[in-house]
């Protein structure tokens, strides 16, 4: 049975949701896969393929457990994906002052060809770095391990 362009987001925000992100980029990204976080400057805003996605977003899986990437609605056309979705993630106790979880309100555009996610492309608010943790998205980057840079 041949998956939509929907199936294959849907199934990717499942691996993420479960922690597993080598299944989420060895079977639902493509290896060149362009992954962009909109409110970042660069060098950080755009990273360029599945090892360097990897290599970014293991860091926050080495030190939180993802608990969810909820889909809230997903709109498709044609091989692009538009959806809102919830990230949540759990730290250690103490890693950040305001608390142990962190939820992440986003808005996601994806591009998927040939089955694979090609561009992945995240809308979101930096507050919630400070509302749900205390600390602004450098002192986050600096706890989890990787320098982020913010717009």
């Amino acid at each position: 049975m041949t998956q939509t362009p929907g199936d294959v987001v849907r199934a990717f925000a499942a691996a993420m949701a479960e922690g597993d992100l080598d299944r989420a980029l060895n079977e639902f990204a493509a290896s060149d896969i362009v992954f962009e976080n909109v409110p970042m400057e660069p060098p950080a805003q755009v990273v360029r393929g599945a090892d360097v996605v990897r290599a970014r977003l293991g860091a926050l899986y080495q030190v939180a457990k993802a608990e969810s990437f909820d889909i809230v609605r997903q709109v498709e056309q044609g091989e692009w994906v538009f959806h809102e979705r919830v990230d949540s993630f759990r730290f250690p106790p103490g890693t950040f002052p305001k608390g142990d979880v962190f939820v992440m309100r986003v808005a996601t555009v994806f591009h998927v060809q040939d089955g694979r996610i090609a561009l992945w492309r995240d809308y979101y608010d930096f507050g919630c770095f400070e509302r749900d943790l205390g600390v602004d998205l450098a002192e986050f980057g600096r706890r989890v391990g990787h320098a982020y840079t913010p717009a």
